[in-house]
């Protein structure tokens, strides 16, 4: 991330340092998942001094928060006191392999200085204790109500803007998607630990681990000929918006973006399109509800008009910015094609994770849900015309 200029919304210049606002606390301690209410008293020991004269107390209360599938969750506060909450996070078994840790807690810290992320309160071996931000999350159907998305929409937008660049910009930061890809893949590691899980990947996967590589080095080469001609905007992004990682508060009428544990340098065109992919669930995956084209063209104008509201201030009659039929369907056309690299990402995600991890999920069956819809959305790509 070095000499990476970032730019809010209202063009402040941070310079080239990323991070200035790094989490004090750095405790070696390991939290042990068999022992979680001596973790939690030593963590918030470590990262929550101010509630040190409070720990010996008998209203503690720990909850643990389902729903993930990289990492175990916690929401901590004291039944007198449930206002003040923490959560801690304690990593997936592995994670470190595929996830660049000090990168996601730079990210972070620069993005509480936006107002964009909660705080991290610190750090431990294995894991963070950070700030808990209020709000609903969001579902797959609550994510498409009109009023919902648009102020998703306008954060999305903020958090692109933090940092931004083109592709034709010789300055432009280079995005390691793929290359994230390939080192993903490198860490898989066969036989998988049950000989169940080996039987159903070779079934599955029947080419193995060097076809997927053959489809990461095609994908890149189809992106970098589309990049000619219709050069992709590059910015910070999340890389994860599922509907669960945005919560929505309905006092404040606000929307926030959770676990920034993906995020980096990519193509806008790549959140959107992974956020449309994320339509369908994860734990049920249903790719009938994936927005079509005519919704997907009506959501990229809203974010085109947003992005110009912020950067050109300029506005027409109707009290929005005019968009043209051309800039939609040009940032359409990306979308397209990285609605299925965004599919083809998870992939090896899935298979590392399907020998690692140590949470209950069937990341095996996922990454092949995942591949499949990478091989049907590849097909459209065929009949698309790029300007």
């Amino acid at each position: 991330m070095a000499d990476i200029c970032l730019r809010s919304s209202n063009e402040k210049n941070m310079g080239a340092e990323w991070c200035v606002n790094q989490p004090r606390t750095r405790s070696s301690f390991a939290f042990d998942l068999c022992n979680v209410q001596c973790g939690v008293l030593r963590v918030l020991h470590d990262c929550r001094p101010d509630l040190s004269n409070r720990l010996s107390l008998d209203d503690l209360v720990i909850e643990h928060v389902g729903g993930g599938v990289t990492n175990t969750l916690f929401c901590i506060f004291f039944a007198s006191n449930p206002a003040d909450k923490s959560l801690i996070r304690v990593y997936g078994e592995g994670t470190e392999k595929i996830i660049d840790r000090e990168l996601e807690v730079r990210i972070m810290s620069e993005l509480h200085e936006y107002h964009c992320c909660c705080r991290i309160y610190g750090l431990f071996r294995n894991g963070m204790c950070y700030e808990y931000v209020e709000g609903e999350p969001l579902t797959p159907q609550t994510v498409t109500q009109p009023h919902i998305r648009q102020r998703l929409i306008e954060k999305m937008v903020r958090l692109h803007s933090i940092a931004r660049f083109s592709m034709s910009d010789q300055n432009a930061p280079q995005v390691d998607l793929f290359a994230r890809m390939r080192r993903m893949l490198r860490q898989v590691s066969f036989p998988y630990p049950e000989v169940d899980q080996q039987e159903r990947f070779d079934k599955c996967f029947p080419d193995g681990l060097k076809k997927i590589h053959q489809e990461v080095d095609k994908m890149e080469a189809l992106l970098a000929d589309i990049s000619l001609s219709n050069p992709p905007v590059v910015g910070l992004c999340h890389n994860d918006l599922t509907p669960g990682n945005i919560l929505y508060n309905h006092a404040t009428d606000d929307v926030r973006f959770i676990d920034f544990e993906y995020a980096g340098i990519n193509y806008q065109a790549f959140d959107i399109a992974n956020h449309f992919n994320e339509y369908a669930g994860v734990e049920e995956c249903d790719y009938s509800r994936c927005p079509d084209a005519s919704y997907q063209k009506a959501w990229i104008k809203e974010y085109l008009q947003q992005w110009k509201r912020q950067h050109t201030h300029s506005l027409c009659s109707n009290g929005f910015p005019e968009v043209s039929d051309e800039e939609i369907e040009a940032l359409y056309s990306l979308v397209t094609v990285l609605t299925a690299i965004s599919h083809l990402f998870w992939t090896p995600w899935s298979l590392y994770l399907a020998g690692s991890s140590n949470i209950d999920f069937d990341y095996l069956t996922y990454g092949s849900i995942r591949y499949k819809e990478y091989q049907k959305q590849k097909k459209k790509l065929d009949h698309l015309i790029f300007r």
